[in-house]
């Protein structure tokens, strides 16, 4: 399958989750309890990673293809939000009672994070001067997520092998 035949399947899988979030009037107060009853744990050492980017105010911009309003939760419940946090993701939209009522576009999937303009203006306030990247995904689209990105001079790319580990090895 092309690369455009996938894009057009992941933006209409997206697509088809969040109305299905927004038909079943989900409320961010959901989001909180799921985010609380999973089991979910950051790889060892990654508390000490956030203090100290955050102590040398170095960016920690990450870009998922996931729910931003729970990947943000999973932060929040692991006191690990900081200034220098910057999530850019697809969003529900809530209402004054915190019912999902929209989601965000454009959708952010595995191979454009990092890609449309409305991501790169996001993350610029956060990039300027800096050309050093430290790039870190799981998917096979995320090795290029920097490649937008302007004055990035230097990416040392990280990937986490998370499922399907034979098969992810030979590519």
């Amino acid at each position: 399958m092309s690369l455009e035949e996938k894009t057009q399947h992941m933006v209409k899988w997206w697509e088809g989750n969040h109305n299905l979030m927004i038909g079943e009037r989900i409320k961010r107060s959901q989001l909180k309890e799921m985010v609380a009853n999973a089991n979910i744990q950051f790889r060892d050492k990654c508390e000490v990673l956030f203090s100290e980017l955050d102590s040398f105010n170095i960016p920690l911009l990450v870009f998922s293809a996931g729910l931003g309003d729970t990947l943000l939760e999973v932060f929040r419940q692991f006191s690990a939000v900081r200034p220098n946090l910057h999530v850019v993701s697809n969003r529900l939209v809530f209402d004054e009672a915190g019912v999902a009522v929209s989601h965000s576009h454009p959708f952010v999937h595995s191979y454009n994070k990092g890609k449309s303009p409305e991501q790169l203006a996001a993350v610029e306030s956060f990039i300027v001067g800096r050309s050093n990247i430290i790039l870190a995904g799981d998917s096979q689209g995320d090795p290029k997520m920097a490649d937008s990105l302007p004055h990035t001079h230097h990416v040392l790319k990280i990937g986490f092998l998370n499922h399907d580990v034979s098969s992810s090895l030979a590519t």
